[in-house]
């Protein structure tokens, strides 16, 4: 996946890129009647391409990384849910304790990905491939 921001700052080999999100009218904002406000979000990615403060660049992440990262986030939660919901009925056959270990399956899933988050997030890089101008 690759996507264009402005460096705002370089700390050694890293810099932090300001990217502005897509929105779903498809950046023709003006004919679509949703005002969507939208805001950049601000990543953190390698900046091998030698990249100051002020540049044009596009940054790349994996679309493995990318559909994997929207799996746990998404899904995963999703899944657990059922899950803990059809085994607890299955087991009881009571809808109320059904219900609890619904909720429960669903929340410990996210402390879960809260614990895998800090494991593994110098896994998930995005790093700066091109620069696109240099503004300086």
């Amino acid at each position: 996946m690759r996507e264009i921001g402005v460096v705002e700052s370089t700390n050694g080999t890293t810099a932090v890129v300001s990217v502005k999100r897509s929105s779903s009218c498809g950046e023709s904002c003006a004919t679509c009647s949703a005002h969507c406000n939208l805001k950049g979000n601000k990543i953190i990615a390698k900046n091998k391409a030698g990249a100051t403060a002020g540049d044009l660049v596009t940054i790349e992440m994996s679309t493995a990384t990318v559909l994997k990262s929207a799996f746990m986030v998404y899904i995963l939660p999703l899944l657990m849910l059922f899950l803990g919901y059809f085994l607890a009925e299955y087991k009881t056959g009571d809808e109320t304790k059904s219900l609890v270990c619904a909720f429960g399956a669903f929340i410990v899933t996210f402390i879960f990905l809260l614990i895998w988050d800090k494991k593994n997030r110098n896994k998930f890089t995005t790093t700066i491939i091109e620069i696109i101008e240099k503004r300086n």
